[in-house]
Formats: C-alpha cells, structure tokens, sequence
C-alpha cells in the first residue's frame, strides 16, 4: 500500500495479519483483536517467544531421552531442531479479493470472521485468564509469577474455566511437578509459565470446603 501512494490503514492491518494467523492462535486473537496494530503485533511477538521457548524445551528433553537410548546400545545421534517466524505464520497467500459481509472489510470471509466467532463463541471463562497452553482437564495449576500480596489468600473460582490457578506451593492438597514449563495467557497479554499441576482445597465463606481439580 505504501508503494502506490495510499495511506496505510492500521485497522486493515491489523485485521489481514489476525485473519492471516493458523487456528491455534483462535484463543489468541480473540484476547487482541479490539487493540491497536502495534499492540497486536507486541503480543504476536511475545507469544511466538513463548512458543518457541516451550517447543526447544521439549525437544531437547525428547533429544536427551533419545541420545541416553542410542548410547545404552553403544550409538550417537543428533538432531536439529527448526524454527518459526511471524513471516511464516502470516503468509497464507493473498485474501485482497476477499469481503466479509458482517466486518464490512476487505480480507476475510464471513466464514472466518474472527469478530463474528468472538461474538458466537463467548462463554464464562475467568476473570484474568485469557486462555492456558495446557491440557483440556480442570485442573489446578501453579503459575510462578503470579500473585499479590493482597490477593495471596483469595480465591476466584469460576464453574466456567478451563483451569484455575495458585500462585504457592503450600496451596496444593496433590501436586505434581510439570517437566516441561506449559503456559498461561492474562489478559494485560503478559505469558507466565506453569510449573506444577494438582488439586487444592477452597473454604467457602458458608465454611464448605470444596476440592478443586
């Protein structure tokens, strides 16, 4: 758009770079899609960071399992891993011939309008999670970077969450170490990693403990 001489349109952008994404980054999109392009790009940026660091973190305890195994029968192997960029993520081939009906935007279908699956899609989640690259369970996880001191021994707990999470060791009734670091998404677009997975006990204010899993 630059080079024929016409003003680049920030919300086009925007919108032809989120529509551009695979459908892993849904969750993702979904949490941005209402901010600027620089803060869209930032939060594309962070959690391409994330992703890589949590993919070469498997990969090199997958790497070290397999080298241990090729050297108990006398072998060696070695292994290269591969990367991603924003550019490979984002090349899906031109859309400009594209019009969606409900956004009124060049780019897009109706049928994969990010707005419009926004919109039928909402449901209960919780308050300060935007989405967890965890498994689908409702489980109890520990973030380590997560907490307040005035909030250390308040609980949020939503029915419609995927996972709830605790910020302290001593919180956990059943707790099991993650070996490899997964993450969760707030909604300020900070990642924190998750290191442990378990179960805690909550006390009501009627004096009911209930076990969150």
């Amino acid at each position: 758009m630059k080079a024929t001489g016409r003003p680049v349109d920030e919300e086009d952008a925007k919108l032809k770079l989120l529509n551009s994404l695979p459908p892993s980054y849904k969750p993702l999109v979904y949490s941005i899609c209402d901010k600027s392009f620089q803060e869209c790009w930032n939060a594309l940026l962070q959690d391409q960071i994330s992703r890589e660091f949590e993919k070469s973190s498997v990969e090199a305890e997958s790497q070290l399992l397999y080298s241990t195994q090729r050297q108990s029968k006398g072998g060696g192997s070695t292994r290269r891993s591969s990367g991603y960029t924003l550019e490979k993520i984002g090349a899906a081939g031109s859309k400009s011939n594209l019009y969606c009906r409900y956004y009124k935007k060049k780019g897009h279908l109706l049928e994969s309008c990010f707005k419009l699956q926004k919109k039928r899609d909402s449901k209960p989640v919780a308050g300060v999670v935007v989405s967890a690259a965890a498994d689908s369970q409702n489980k109890v996880l520990m973030a380590s970077q997560i907490g307040g001191s005035d909030q250390d021994h308040s609980w949020v707990v939503d029915t419609g969450a995927t996972n709830h999470m605790a910020c302290k060791r001593e919180y956990f009734h059943t707790y099991e170490p993650l070996h490899s670091p997964k993450f969760v998404y707030l909604g300020d677009n900070s990642v924190h990693p998750m290191v442990g997975i378990g179960s805690v006990v909550v006390k009501l204010s009627s004096g009911e403990k209930v076990t969150i899993e």
